[in-house]
Parts: C-alpha cells; structure tokens; sequence
C-alpha cells in the first residue's frame, strides 16, 4: 500500500478579553473569549487541492537551499519536481530574522516572487492551496538565510497540481 498524507490545518487564536466593570455598566459577563475567525480543514490525496508529500526539517546553518528533486522526508529524499507546494510553515527559534525566497539557482517563485521574512520567535504558516505553480527542472529551489547559532522548524506539504 502506498504512503497516504491527511493533514488537518489550524489557523486559530483565542484571545480573552476582560471587560472593566466602570467602563462598561450593565454587563454581567466580564470575559469575552474571540475565536470568530478560526479557519481549520482537513486535506488529503482525496481533496481538491490534493496533499501527497510532507517535509519536515530542522534548518541550522546561516544559508541553504531546499531542492525540490532531493526533498528529505520520513522515507528519504524524494523528487517532488512536477508537484506544488500547498502549504508552508516555519517556526523560527533563532535570535535574528530567517528569510526564505526564491533560489539564486533553478529558483522556485513564492507568493508573486516576494520572500518570506520570519521575525525572531515569530511563526508563518500559509495554506495557498492551487496558487503557486508547478515546480519543474527550472524552478525548484528555495533559499534560507538567518543565523548559523540559530534553528528554524519548517514544514512543506506538496501536492499534484490541479487536473
């Protein structure tokens, strides 16, 4: 049987505000909890846009390039030239800014080519579903850049471009 990807997406904040009794008479209920605009879904081999290969790594030199033909994964590199990237997320640990762009080489264009910047302790996570194009010979490559003292988690979820 094949290796089956299902991923469940969270983008949720919870935020709980204490109302000041002076400021707002009347009100018996003090603390409003905000979670309105949390988004999760779940997507697999089955859903449009489809998911078929994770990566997850551990970034700790001061410079790299992810290549999308050797892409480390639990069962080890694998080519995922001719797929898309769905999904991205990065946890950035390090004490300076990581960044993450297009390679100098064979580069891969994110988001109307403009480069990712992960601010020290902060976290990018973007599902972009079917918006990114699909990587080929010429256009497969990130690169990184921030801290050699410094590490970054990140997560790259590829799937088949649409039929």
């Amino acid at each position: 049987m094949a290796t089956t990807i299902k991923t469940t997406l969270s983008f949720i904040a919870s935020t709980i505000e204490t109302l000041d009794a002076a400021e707002t008479p009347g009100i018996t209920e003090r603390k409003l909890t905000h979670t309105a605009f949390n988004v999760s879904k779940t997507i697999d081999g089955n859903t449009t846009p489809a998911v078929s290969v994770i990566s997850e790594q551990t970034l700790g030199d001061a410079s790299g390039t992810i290549d999308f033909s050797a892409l480390p994964t639990t069962q080890g590199p694998e080519n995922v030239v001719g797929k898309r990237l769905k999904f991205i997320r990065i946890n950035n640990r390090g004490n300076v800014n990581f960044v993450l762009s297009a390679g100098a080489s064979n580069g891969y264009a994110l988001m109307g080519g403009v480069s990712i910047t992960v601010p020290p302790g902060g976290v990018h996570q973007q599902w972009v579903g079917d918006a990114l194009t699909t990587s080929d010979g010429t256009h497969k490559t990130l690169d990184y850049t921030f801290d050699a003292d410094d590490e970054a988690d990140m997560t790259l979820i590829f799937g088949p471009p649409p039929a």
